[in-house]
């Protein structure tokens, strides 16, 4: 694909994620052309400055997974240094083995390399931020309870050498129950 075609899709895409919203019904049509076979999007779960996460399920198994569309900021492609930093993040993510982390599936880039996937195991219940809105302050056992789920996997990616750059309610799930 050239470059003029690749930044005109990169607008398209980002034009068409700034328009929907929390809740909406989606389709494939933000996947990887060659996801959308494979992966049945239902709704978005969230969405930031750099793309959106789609609920979806694979499928020949039917397996529910959170799938999480990266675009390119300017361009229309990665620059080298964009591509190996979500690489190397996918990778980090991929090897936080915690109970209180999130599970990574897959990553990569799309064959177009217009957009960069990761897809995770699907958190039910709300983050934070919507809680904190909707409810107010939590009890200040949970508040222990849930900061010391957090620093467990902060601990942890210290130890590999990452600085998590984006601590806030939004990023973290309150989750219904323990997972298993």
């Amino acid at each position: 694909m050239d470059e003029k075609k690749r930044a005109n899709n990169a607008r398209i895409l980002k034009l068409l994620v700034e328009d929907l919203q929390v809740g909406d019904e989606a389709d494939s049509t933000l996947l990887p052309e060659e996801m959308r076979s494979k992966y049945e999007v239902d709704k978005v779960l969230g969405k930031g400055a750099f793309g959106c996460v789609f609920k979806a399920k694979k499928t020949v198994v039917g397996r529910p997974v959170a799938f999480k569309i990266i675009l390119p900021t300017k361009s229309g492609s990665f620059s080298d240094k964009e591509q190996r930093r979500l690489i190397r993040e996918a990778k980090v993510l991929q090897a936080l083995k915690c109970e209180h982390a999130v599970e990574i599936i897959d990553a990569d880039f799309s064959f177009s390399k217009d957009r960069f996937y990761i897809i995770m195991e699907v958190l039910e219940g709300t983050d934070m931020e919507v809680h904190l809105k909707t409810h107010g302050p939590i009890d200040g056992l949970e508040a222990i309870a849930l900061g010391m789920n957090v620093l467990e996997v902060l601990i942890q990616l210290h130890s590999m050498g990452i600085t998590h750059r984006d601590i806030k309610p939004a990023n973290i799930m309150r989750c219904p129950a323990p997972r298993p």
